[in-house]
């Protein structure tokens, strides 16, 4: 299991979707109480948030703006 520390870096990054072209901003990285699994916190335009773990956040589904 990889710790937050090796994803610090992208805290404050823009990030696109590529399904739905929208832009998002990571917030902040959290781990899920009942795994200890790397979520990563991030928001769009309208600083509505969104969770998802880590995994599937850097599997390509997001690009770097």
């Amino acid at each position: 299991m990889k710790s937050i520390k090796e994803y610090r870096r992208i805290v404050g990054m823009n990030f696109i979707h590529k399904k739905t072209g929208r832009l998002y901003q990571v917030s902040q990285l959290a781990y899920r109480e009942s795994d200890l699994e790397v979520m990563v916190i991030y928001h769009d335009e309208d600083m509505v948030h969104w969770v998802r773990p880590v995994s599937e956040f850097m599997d390509g589904r997001f690009v770097l703006a």
